[in-house]
């Protein structure tokens, strides 16, 4: 249990930092007083309506019962007082039940449900929480009661959100009541006054009970049991436990923090040999004392109802390490000894490859053949090679980044599965990674000697077989049979690869082709009539452009179809259209069968096609005139279907099947899944929500019935499509692709599948019998494909099949009549939600008979025809971005939401429905649905940017927009504002007249007659005016403000005169425009001019001459972000350019990029390495956000320290950043020329000068040390060996080693709480004896890192920086470590030997060097921060 209370306090410290789950009970207190007074529910809901649409008038519109009352009559409207009501007593019904979470949050989550058809989302319940606030206000309520609502109110916005968004809540609680809380701590305030006296009774009773327990803690292990009491080292360590449990006691109704807290106490024991049994020892032992010292039955009550939650919690601890991941199939302690040991070794990547591949080549040299750059080099001289050591430091760097992803297991097998597809063409198979296994784990045991385990010599075996299991799935995709091609993998490149070298030319193949098949079938020239081309001789034909031009369509066709080879869906949606738009054509099969007999003997003249490709072609061609057939609709219904092999009377049979089972298909798929996880249990943990029940309690959960509930019906929706082969195998394989990451293979999909048939064969003919197993092994072959099309799970894009559907879809819809189309689609929409009617009557007059209202019907064409432009743009992302975002903006002053365009979409699909119910098959409303969800997700971008706030005013555009309306009201008499102004200044603050030099003594009600006053006026309003028109230009407005400020500065003007001045002009405004300055205006102004007030006091302090970070004014700023947005268009263009121009330059920093993919790829070809072009795009998407996070200075200083400190292990240096930098600038002036102006320049070189020196602290910050470097494992054995021995009294060697500090170097006025003390008093003082103990603690946990490089070279690192504020530096640590020393050799004796105290010596030399590095990384910023022109 050692430094229980330290890990404690960090906890509390995290949680109250995140969010809190629940409400603390002393807000519910204060909630549940308040709202005692509110008893007219109904006054209360409308007085909090009618603030809500004062501050956003638009929401009214989501109201159909009042959005047509005028505002200066819904005070008194009986509707919106009835609303209020009811609004109110849903929150009257969640106050009552707070004390019951699940209650509460049922409550709630069922009110964010029912207003998910209404358009509501979170900003309309944050505005309704706001005024809700502000009307208890009104009523009288305390700011510090207050401020317990708004915690509250933040929580239930947090689940009404939920309930928006159908997001379930897992709620971990304590189930402990307010009451039940109150009890707890009432009992324990009774015993925790003396914290040691409790701990010490507790654990010496629970000691005697049980005194096996004893031999748990080394640091008393060996006391006598009856003096364990006089223990110094008993006393201390149950008070650091005791004063932990008090920390929770408090805590109690902080429910993140009591689980997170628990959870983690669970995971420290672990290695300690505890179970759960001596916690509930300890409980008994516990309530046992409270009794004595009066504890109540209710008290002992809820004691005993927190230990059941307590239990659980750490009971889910205690087993985190051992539960077995279910992903990768190893458990949390196995992990741990794999990254534990794997830091020991990680510093020397290339020299891991160098070794472990010599060994490999070494036991198998025909491996090396493999590598053709390997090929015919002696051995001896390979391995000195640097093509060597960078191709292995690629290789060992993908191993480094796959095991640091073991605690990510959807990243660690998404890395796999990469790994294996990227081999499928090199002749590697599973042999290959199970030798390299032997030589990995021989290398380690060379390594590491002794201090390498059978534990994790195990372990390492055990991740490299789940590691090559899933490479090897990779792999099998070279030979498993796409069930809609027919293709294998293998087959599949042979095609891409013989087709890629003759597609060069698409015209001059076109040529060819054709020719020879007009020559071998003269006839079919005349199917082209309508090309021009069908009556044009033959030796003509070649030279004839219209013929050209249409063949090198026609394969421009067929080379989209080969591209997009293993998006199956795609393949036959494109070849069952092809054969639909040739049957007006009069064209069969067998043309399409000719096509075939030209094309592959051209290949095999031309390319030298052998007879596998030869083989590979002919199924394609199989398949894909199979598939034209059924568009041709030449096949018949005896034939099988081309994709999915099943025949009509089986299709017939399975519907019937399927018919009648889904009214029960839930219970069918609860029974397979119980069955399924019985035979095997370790599925069930691949389901998160199903971790916590054991197998044969999961059926019964509410959390199995919705998750089954959810497959069961996606299973269904792809059941009823199997006749659309298109949108069957199109589901499917987006079943596939979204399980990628989650650790599934096709064998689970098979024993699903083997259940499934099992529960419901009995109710089948022998057809629908057949016909199922047949359809369902083509169905998990499709998700096999699915689940290896990796890169492919952008649910944020549409597929080109998804768009194509949508096109078609459109197309053919359009060809009724846009205008047709709209009056369709908008009387569906009106007859769904009349409401929407009111929307236009303002413009259009009655709309209740859209074909009698002309104008009416004219806006629709438009809106449809704007939703033509749409459709036709699909491929331009940015111009459609643009637009939608408009359309967005243009609709936030019709009040309209998300919702309104939803219902948009929900009635166009219903008119599709009925005009092309052939073409709206699964795929195309599921592509219509993705389609207008990311379309939505856009326009909703428009329609809240208003809503945006500013992130560096903090003003949104609505309050921006607001203050300008209202400012250009009374903007027309300037000089008469600015002279009431100063007036009613003068009246209220008298003394501010004398700053006025030039009017100082003029009486009050002279001031208008006075000259001087009216032009100061005027140059004030004038002034004014310019800060009103720059609100949305933070830049300008902070250089104008500032600038005014700096002026000021003579005038001995300060701050609490311009915020007067602010509440003189606020009043002016509220007098003057009466109704038209709203609430809404007052609080916008209230808070733009603390915006303004803020950068004047900027200018008055001249503190805002440089950013703190990059050292560039915001003029600068401005300039460099202008520049950079006319080179972000081309950002791969951009970067290309710069790294070719520092590889020409530094052509040995190349070799840096060797794990990335082009670290040997010779310059000249660096162009054509895909993996250049996406490093490339990281790189520069990198630098694109440092350039739009300028001017905010916590935020980039940590992003650019976290860039330098990623490059750490990459060997990466100051002055490879310095190079990127003076590549860029000459690109930017070559791209830019006349644009980039000589100002940009000096303040672009400025700001990367320190955007380097920034990241520079991150490359030195975190420098890893490496013990196997340092130390050899008999220093590691001599450090930790004599430490053991001395632990039992660290804290009192701590206060002595300070003490002797204190007199010897006088460093106590360090200590800001001990320098009360003098010298002779400190002896036992609870300060210095609890400064000691934290000391010693922390170098108790340094001593454990020692084999661990990674864990202390970050720990060192911080604790260097930790101590720069406190002017501790290298002499300090320099000057404990010499004291320390011999304190342990005169404490140890003859057990501390001179090879320990080397060792001792050594180690502290390695800390302190590493803490200095620390430190100057910390300094270095903290310059940056404090001196930007250091």
């Amino acid at each position: 249990m050692k430094n229980y209370a330290i890990i404690l306090l960090g906890l509390a410290t995290i949680a109250s930092a995140a969010e809190i789950t629940g409400i603390l009970c002393s807000d519910k207190a204060t909630i549940k007083r308040t709202w005692a007074t509110v008893t007219d529910l109904p006054s209360f809901g409308r007085n909090v309506f009618l603030s809500v649409f004062a501050a956003k008038p638009e929401y009214k519109n989501l109201f159909v019962e009042f959005r047509n009352i005028p505002a200066s009559e819904l005070a008194s409207s009986e509707r919106l007082l009835y609303h209020g009501g009811r609004v109110l007593s849903s929150i009257d019904e969640a106050i009552a039940g707070i004390d019951t979470p699940d209650r509460a949050v049922k409550t709630l989550l069922a009110l964010g449900e029912r207003h998910i058809s209404r358009g509501t989302v979170r900003r309309h319940f944050e505005a309704f929480s706001y005024a809700f606030i502000d009307e208890l206000k009104q009523r009288g309520v305390e700011s510090a009661d207050l401020a317990a609502w708004r915690r509250g109110w933040d929580n239930i916005v947090n689940v009404l959100e939920a309930g928006l968004l159908k997001r379930q809540i897992d709620l971990e609680v304590t189930g402990l009541s307010c009451v039940d809380v109150a009890n707890i701590q009432e009992s324990w305030s009774k015993v925790s006054g003396d914290l040691k006296t409790t701990g010490s009774v507790v654990f010496q009773r629970l000691i005697k009970g049980h005194p096996e327990y004893q031999q748990l803690f080394r640091q008393f292990r060996d006391v006598d049991l009856d003096k364990l009491g006089e223990s110094n080292s008993f006393v201390a360590h149950v008070f650091r436990v005791v004063a932990a449990f008090d920390g929770i006691i408090h805590e109690l109704d902080n429910n993140q923090f009591i689980v997170s807290t628990l959870k983690k106490l669970g995971e420290q024991h672990i290695a300690r040999g505890t179970d759960i049994s001596h916690f509930q020892n300890f409980r008994v032992t516990l309530l046992e004392y409270l009794t004595e010292k009066g504890m109540n039955g209710a008290q002992k009550a809820s004691w005993n109802k927190a230990f059941d939650s307590f239990e659980k919690y750490i009971s889910m601890g205690l087993n985190s390490l051992e539960r077995v991941d279910p992903i990768t199939g190893l458990s949390g302690l196995e992990k741990n000894a794999i990254l534990g040991t794997w830091g020991k070794v990680r510093g020397n990547l290339q020299e891991v490859g160098k070794a472990t591949f010599g060994k490999l080549f070494t036991a198998h040299p025909e491996y090396q053949q493999m590598f053709r750059f390997f090929q015919g080099m002696p051995l001896a001289n390979l391995v000195e090679s640097p093509k060597f050591a960078a191709h292995t430091q690629r290789v060992v760097s993908a191993l480094d980044q796959t095991l640091l992803a073991l605690n990510r297991p959807s990243d660690f097998v998404y890395m796999i599965k990469e790994l294996g597809l990227d081999h499928i063409n090199r002749g590697t198979d599973r042999s290959h990674f199970e030798n390299y296994q032997v030589v990995f784990i021989e290398y380690l045991k060379e390594t590491l000697g002794d201090s390498l385990d059978e534990f994790t010599v195990k372990s390492f075996n055990h991740v490299f077989e789940v590691i090559i299991s899933f490479l090897n799935e990779g792999l099998r995709q070279a030979d498993i049979v796409d069930p809609v091609t027919h293709l294998t993998g293998r087959q599949k490149e042979m095609i891409k690869a013989s087709w890629s070298k003759a597609r060069t030319d698409l015209r001059s193949l076109g040529q060819e082709l054709f020719m020879r098949m007009f020559k071998a079938h003269p006839e079919y020239q005349s199917l082209f009539v309508n090309k021009g081309f069908a009556d044009v001789p033959l030796v003509s034909l070649r030279e004839d452009e219209r013929f050209i031009s249409h063949m090198a369509n026609v394969l421009g066709g067929f080379d989209t179809l080969l591209q997009n080879l293993d998006e199956s869906s795609y393949f036959i949606y494109s070849l069952r259209n092809l054969g639909d738009a040739h049957i007006q054509r009069k064209a069969g099969t067998e043309h399409f069968r000719s096509f075939e007999a030209i094309l592959i003997p051209y290949l095999q003249e031309s390319q030298g096609l052998d007879a596998a490709g030869v083989e590979a072609w002919k199924k394609f061609f199989d398949v894909s005139i199979g598939v034209i057939a059924q568009g041709l609709k030449v096949a018949t219904s005896e034939e099988a279907d081309p994709v999915t092999g099943l025949y009509g009377k089986e299709i017939a049979a399975l519907r019937q099947a399927f018919a009648a089972v889904t009214p029960r298909n839930v219970e069918i798929g609860k029974r397979v899944f119980a069955k399924l996880f019985s035979a095997h249990p370790e599925y069930k943990n691949l389901f998160k929500k199903f971790e916590q029940y054991s197998v044969e309690e999961l059926p019964s959960t509410d959390a199995f019935h919705y998750h089954i509930s959810l497959v069961m019906n996606q299973f269904s929706s792809i059941g009823k499509v199997i006749d659309d082969n298109v949108s069957f195998v199109y589901l499917l394989k987006k079943l596939g692709r979204e399980h990628i990451k989650r650790g599934l293979s096709r064998k689970q999909f098979d024993q699903f599948v083997e259940l499934y048939i099992a529960e419901i064969s009995s109710e089948l003919s022998d057809t629908g019998r057949n016909g199922l197993e047949k359809v369902l092994t083509f169905a998990t072959g499709v998700i096999e494909q699915g689940l290896f099309q990796l890169g492919q799970v952008d649910s944020n894009t549409l597929t080109a099949l998804e768009k194509q559907s949508i096109q078609d879809i459109w197309s053919n819809l359009r060809s009724t009549g846009l205008q047709d189309l709209a009056v369709k689609i908008f009387t569906r929409l009106f007859t769904a939600h009349p409401e929407y009617k009111l929307l236009f009557t303002g413009r259009f007059g009655n709309v209740d008979n859209i074909n009698e209202n002309t104008p009416f019907k004219a806006h629709l064409h438009r809106v449809l025809s704007a939703f033509d432009i749409v459709i036709s743009t699909l491929d331009d992302n940015e111009h459609l971005i643009r637009q939608l975002k408009d359309l967005g903006l243009f609709h936030t002053r019709l009040g309209m939401t998300r919702a309104h365009f939803d219902n948009f979409a929900t009635a166009f699909l219903s008119v599709a429905q009925d005009i092309a119910p052939n073409q709206l098959t699964v795929l195309g409303r599921e592509s219509l649905n993705k389609g207008f969800k990311l379309m939505h997700g856009v326009i909703e971008e428009g329609l809240l940017q208003l809503e945006r706030i500013n992130p560096i005013t903090g003003l949104s555009a609505r309050e921006v927009a607001v203050v300008k309306q209202t400012w250009n009201l009374v903007k027309p008499d300037l000089m008469g504002v600015g002279m009431r102004i100063f007036k009613s200044l003068f009246e209220a603050f008298p003394a501010y007249q004398a700053v006025f030099p030039k009017f100082s003594d003029v009486p009050l009600d002279k001031l208008e007659d006075t000259p001087a006053v009216g032009k100061h006026a005027i140059s004030v309003t004038t002034k004014l005016d310019e800060l009103i028109q720059t609100l949305d230009e933070p830049a300008n407005l902070a250089l104008l403000a500032r600038q005014l400020g700096e002026d000021h500065i003579v005038l001995k003007v300060n701050k609490p005169m311009f915020k007067s001045f602010g509440k003189v002009l606020v009043r002016l405004l509220e007098n003057d425009l009466g109704q038209r300055f709203s609430s809404f205006a007052s609080r916008s102004w209230h808070k733009a001019y603390d915006v303004i007030v803020e950068y004047i006091e900027e200018g008055l302090q001249q503190s805002y001459k440089q950013d703190p970070v990059t050292g560039i004014t915001d003029a600068e700023k401005v300039l460099v972000q202008e520049s950079w947005d006319l080179l972000k268009p081309d950002l791969l263009g951009l970067g290309r350019k710069i790294f070719t121009k520092v590889f020409t330059k530094h052509p040995d920093y190349q070799i840096l990029f060797t794990s990335t993919g082009f670290g040997d790829t010779p310059l000249t070809k660096l162009d054509g390495n895909p993996a250049f072009g996406t490093h490339i795009i990281k790189v520069m998407r990198a630098f694109d956000h440092v350039i739009q996070i300028l001017g905010k200075p916590k935020t980039l200083m940590a992003y650019l320290r976290n860039v330098g400190t990623d490059h750490i292990a990459r060997n990466v240096e100051r002055r490879h950043f310095q190079a990127f930098s003076d590549a860029l600038i000459p690109v930017m002036q070559h791209e830019l020329k006349a644009q980039l102006r000589p100002e940009a320049v000096a303040a672009w070189r400025k700001g990367l000068d320190r955007i380097i020196g920034v990241i520079d602290q991150g490359l030195l910050g975190l420098k890893e040390v490496n013990p196997q470097n340092a130390f050899s494992a008999a220093d590691i054995q001599a450090i930790q060996g004599t430490w053991a021995l001395a632990k039992p009294d660290l804290m009192g060697k701590g206060a002595m080693v300070f003490k002797q500090l204190f007199t010897d170097h006088g460093y106590q006025p360090l200590f800001s709480n001990l320098a009360q003390y003098e010298i002779t008093g400190l002896e036992g003082s609870p300060e210095l004896n609890t400064h000691a103990r934290n000391v010693m603690a922390q170098l108790d946990t340094l001593v454990g890192s020692l084999q661990n490089s990674i864990e202390l070279g970050q720990s060192l690192a911080q604790l260097g920086k930790d101590h720069v504020p406190r002017k501790v530096n290298r002499v300090h640590f320099k000057d404990f470590a010499e004291h320390f020393i011999p304190l342990m050799k005169a404490d140890l004796g003859d057990e501390f030997t001179p090879l320990a105290e080397s060792a001792w010596k050594k180690a502290f030399d390695v800390m302190i060097a590493t803490i200095e590095q620390g430190q100057r990384a910390r300094r270095s910023v903290a310059t940056f921060l404090t001196n930007p022109v250091a």
